[in-house]
């Protein structure tokens, strides 16, 4: 049997597809639906914040809403559903070479967009992560549920952003 190789592009966008569907599956296990569903929201709109805000500023938007106190005893910092986003397009671009392995942040793409790409670099980040960004879209779509808003709110509220 004759062995064809296959095109590049095509093993590239298997690879991202795979760890879109890990990353998914990851927040899939995560016990709370409330992030859940947030997550889900944050991915099919990451994209869109990309093309308006720019890479730079859509990662730092995540970061700036990347943790929330747990409450209970004591307080501590946990990730929300912008910093899992954040930690998921910093590990694909890790393995995709654009963050150096002493980076182990959850936001080291972050500081390596502000603090060492150049225009290039950051053109090809950017392009790295919409295309990682549509796997996640897809992904979330297909397999994270919307919250459901009589869940949310009690019977006979109406569930409205405030």
């Amino acid at each position: 049997m004759i062995e064809e190789k296959q095109p590049v592009r095509r093993l590239l966008e298997q690879e991202r597809g795979k760890f879109a569907w890990n990353c998914i599956q990851e927040i899939k296990k995560l016990p709370s639906a409330e992030l859940q569903a947030e997550y889900r929201t944050r991915a099919l709109t990451f994209n869109q914040m990309v093309q308006i805000n720019g890479l730079g500023a859509t990662l730092g938007f995540l970061k700036a809403k990347a943790t929330k106190e747990q409450k209970g005893g004591q307080e501590q910092q946990v990730l929300s559903a912008y910093g899992y986003l954040l930690q998921h397009l910093t590990n694909w671009m890790h393995q995709r070479g654009f963050v150096a392995n002493e980076d182990q942040k959850f936001d080291a793409l972050l500081s390596w967009v502000l603090e060492k790409a150049d225009r290039e670099e950051y053109r090809r980040a950017t392009t790295e992560c919409l295309a990682f960004g549509d796997w996640l879209r897809r992904f979330a779509e297909a397999e994270l549920s919307k919250e459901d808003s009589q869940q949310a709110t009690g019977p006979g509220q109406q569930g409205g952003r405030e």
